[in-house]
């Protein structure tokens, strides 16, 4: 929690959020906020295209993809209705980014050309 702290102090700082509880200790601290709510199919077709990583066991590679194709009907932090609520709580800058390709076109915006964030609905 101290390094998640700690970015959040400088100047600018991008946080993973899957954890929502990591996210949620340093809200205060962000300008803006990017949700990456991509659908649980296509997270799940990523995750099977990229395959087994850092040695990873198919055992563990099963309970990835479980984990992801049950986003939105677990319960906790990690949870879309987790996610859901930080972003609707957010008070600053936001937008939520629904696919792979409206992650693709943000990110090749020049950052001089980008619209305010505004809650990005589709």
């Amino acid at each position: 929690m101290a390094l998640v702290r700690n970015a959040a102090a400088t100047d600018t700082w991008v946080i993973e959020g899957v954890y929502g509880w990591l996210v949620s200790e340093v809200t205060a601290s962000a300008t803006a906020l990017v949700w990456l709510c991509i659908d649980e199919a296509e997270c799940t077709a990523n995750i099977r295209h990229r395959g087994l990583r850092r040695g990873g066991g198919q055992e563990s590679f099963n309970a990835l993809l479980n984990w992801t194709e049950t986003y939105r009907t677990r319960n906790g932090t990690s949870s879309y209705s987790a996610h859901h609520d930080i972003f609707e709580t957010f008070s600053g800058a936001k937008i939520c980014l629904h696919s792979k390709s409206d992650v693709t076109a943000f990110v090749n915006v020049p950052a001089c050309c980008l619209p305010k964030l505004n809650g990005g609905a589709r």
